[in-house]
């Protein structure tokens, strides 16, 4: 069976987001200084990548 483009996209965001999360050193780097953002590194970062397709 074929991936389809959606559950690319998810697997893409939650690959980005495990590896912010887990260890949360490697998100240390970036402090906003918004506590609540719209959008989360992770989807932030899963529609640059995606936006190639």
């Amino acid at each position: 069976m074929t991936p389809t483009y959606r559950t690319r996209l998810v697997e893409c965001c939650v690959f980005v987001d495990d590896y912010f999360r887990n260890p949360p050193e490697l998100a240390d780097w970036r402090r906003s200084n918004n506590d609540d953002p719209v959008f989360t590194d992770a989807e932030v970062i899963t529609i640059a990548l995606m936006q190639v397709h």
